[in-house]
């Protein structure tokens, strides 16, 4: 009976029918039996699809091989460690991700890339599913002063008080899903500007994070 780890290893094999007659039924039993599995199935077919269709309007450069490998040789940095999530990953996965983002960043100058492309780029890179829990680092700020200094937003904080949010160094503002773990992050106004490493998780649309548990930095 093949468990989580073995059909995760396997799953690009799996996609691309290249497993054993046996490998590959036992993969279908698995994944019959185990919803996340199945869901990596679909993110992994969303990502297939959606990358072909984007460097399907664009060819790629002749040194991008000789880039990815690079990339994989280098430790990771930011932003791509700027998340980090808990469950199985494997080098195929982050050979895919640098040759997605690497992919998105050429595209990118020749022709616009689709929402779906990007979508499935965006979460490849995030290394996330549904469910997977995160350990995200990043800097407390205003939400609403932030938001008036990147797009001329009228904030009234001086009204009603600042909101704490965190920014990431990639410039995404997370919004914080008030509970009691969080209330301090989002309203402790002398926290704004201190870094923070928090467990819990994202959810994507809607640019929100739950949090489990923190740790202040400098």
């Amino acid at each position: 009976m093949m468990n989580c780890k073995q059909f995760r290893e396997s799953l690009d094999c799996y996609l691309d029918g290249e497993l054993s007659s046996a490998a590959s039924a036992a993969a279908d039993a698995h994944r019959k039996d185990c919803p996340q599995c199945d869901r990596a199935v679909a993110r992994l077919q969303e990502l297939k699809t959606a990358v072909r269709r984007t460097v399907s309007v664009a060819t790629p450069p002749a040194d991008l091989e000789a880039r990815i490998r690079t990339a994989v040789a280098t430790p990771w940095m930011r932003p791509f460690d700027t998340i980090r999530s808990f469950g199985p990953r494997r080098s195929v996965l982050a050979l895919a991700a640098v040759a997605v983002c690497i992919l998105a960043v050429t595209v990118s100058t020749r022709a616009p890339i689709d929402i779906s492309a990007a979508n499935a780029m965006d979460r490849l890179a995030l290394r996330l599913d549904d469910t997977s829990p995160v350990v995200l680092e990043g800097r407390i700020l205003c939400r609403d002063c932030e938001l008036e200094h990147r797009y001329g937003v009228k904030a009234s904080c001086k009204v009603i008080g600042h909101h704490g949010a965190i920014a990431t160094a990639d410039g995404r503002i997370w919004n914080i899903v008030e509970q009691q773990t969080s209330a301090t992050l989002i309203h402790d106004e002398s926290l704004l500007g201190k870094n923070v490493v928090v467990r819990g998780r994202l959810f994507r649309n809607s640019r929100a994070l739950v949090i489990d548990s923190y740790q202040l930095g400098s």
